[in-house]
């Protein structure tokens, strides 16, 4: 079967090949506790998965041929197939995947599979849009480290008593992390912890879609006065009556410039004229059109 994907791997390879004849493996194991024979052994009958983790320690793991069959930087998983370009049922692909950049899990139960058959996730985007995966899946795709985009639409991470994991707990599993993007759901409200750790993070970016009326986001953005220099942005579902926004914005428009980044609100259509001044970012969603 011939796979889309190899032109990726060929492209990828024009680009390295020159890199990888500069590089020089040591013939002879590094100094360790361990003997000598025994790195030897490990390297010359370590299985994909095991040479991975090894070159990742030690130039002397490097291995002359890859040890993972790469299958792109874009991909989707389907809840009967993986597509990256066209469609792979998983049975037919090897045992040694590899995949980098960024995959959207539209469905979970094909997870388990893919994780059995890859060697290498080296991911720094992750989109989840299944409505449930498992803990261990989850962990399983940010396991790079790298991770620094994750978006999560209407989606819980399960652990293994069937119970949804808290964001603050998933969010400390990924120090990486830059931009969040959430799905706001009224059964399952932002804790302090949450909102705590959010200001002790690295976090840069949070998006937070279909807001409702109950959303208390006056007391949430008060939450987030730690942390000052904190691009958010607000997306009201189109229902919602945006006129309880309006005195949170008056009292902005009072105080002038403020030391914090105004909070960019979706969904509602301003009434002042000098409402852009304060870097508020409002469109009226029903006509499409931006009014920064």
């Amino acid at each position: 079967m011939t796979f889309m994907y190899t032109n990726t791997e060929y492209d990828i390879s024009q680009k390295l090949n020159p890199i990888i004849k500069k590089l020089i493996i040591p013939s002879y194991p590094p100094s360790s506790d361990f003997p000598s024979d025994v790195l030897k052994y490990m390297k010359a009958n370590a299985k994909p998965k095991q040479a991975v983790k090894l070159m990742k320690r030690s130039k002397y793991f490097l291995q002359g041929k890859c040890q993972y069959t790469f299958l792109g930087q874009f991909l989707t998983l389907h809840p009967d197939c993986l597509e990256n370009y066209e469609e792979y049922k998983l049975d037919e692909l090897p045992n040694n995947l590899g995949f980098s950049d960024e995959i959207c899990v539209e469905d979970g139960s094909l997870l388990p599979q893919l994780m059995s058959k890859t060697v290498a996730c080296e991911l720094e985007h992750l989109i989840i849009k299944a409505q449930q995966i498992s803990f261990e899946g989850f962990k399983f795709l940010i396991s790079s480290g790298k991770v620094k985009r994750l978006k999560l639409y209407n989606s819980s991470v399960i652990n293994e008593n069937d119970e949804i994991v808290p964001y603050e707990d998933l969010f400390d599993l990924i120090p990486s992390l830059r931009n969040l993007e959430l799905n706001y759901d009224p059964k399952r409200k932002f804790s302090p912890k949450f909102l705590e750790k959010i200001c002790d993070s690295n976090l840069e970016d949070l998006n937070i879609n279909e807001l409702t009326e109950d959303f208390d986001f006056e007391e949430f953005l008060n939450s987030l006065k730690k942390k000052p220099k904190f691009d958010i942005h607000l997306y009201f579902l189109k229902s919602v009556n945006c006129e309880t926004i309006h005195p949170y914005i008056d009292k902005f428009l009072a105080a002038g410039l403020t030391d914090i980044y105004p909070s960019y609100i979706h969904g509602c259509l301003p009434k002042w004229g000098d409402f852009l001044d304060l870097n508020f970012r409002c469109h009226d969603s029903s006509v499409g059109s931006a009014l920064d």
